[in-house]
């Protein structure tokens, strides 16, 4: 049996799907623990302009420490070889 039209007599074919109810029904799908915190948690969903802007400023405050630190190791690793190699 084909569902849809035929082309060549023009017939339609339909079908009946039984509507289900109660237990028969599948169950909805879960949300996962860490979802259903952030959803039901107190705290507002939506951050203030002050807490974005101070997010922004420790962001920015750790990649200066990251850049400082990655210059610092250069340098002394420079130092390092180079007293090796001159002794």
């Amino acid at each position: 049996m084909e569902v849809g039209v035929d082309n060549n007599n023009n017939t339609m074919v339909v079908m009946e799907i039984p509507a289900v109810e109660g237990s028969e029904l599948s169950s909805p799908p879960s949300i996962p623990p860490w979802l259903r915190r952030r959803l039901t948690g107190t705290k507002s969903s939506f951050s203030t302009v002050e807490e974005i802007e101070a997010k922004l400023r420790d962001a920015h405050l750790r990649r200066q420490v990251a850049i400082i630190l990655r210059f610092l190791f250069l340098v002394v690793s420079y130092y390092r070889y180079d007293s090796v190699i001159f002794v």
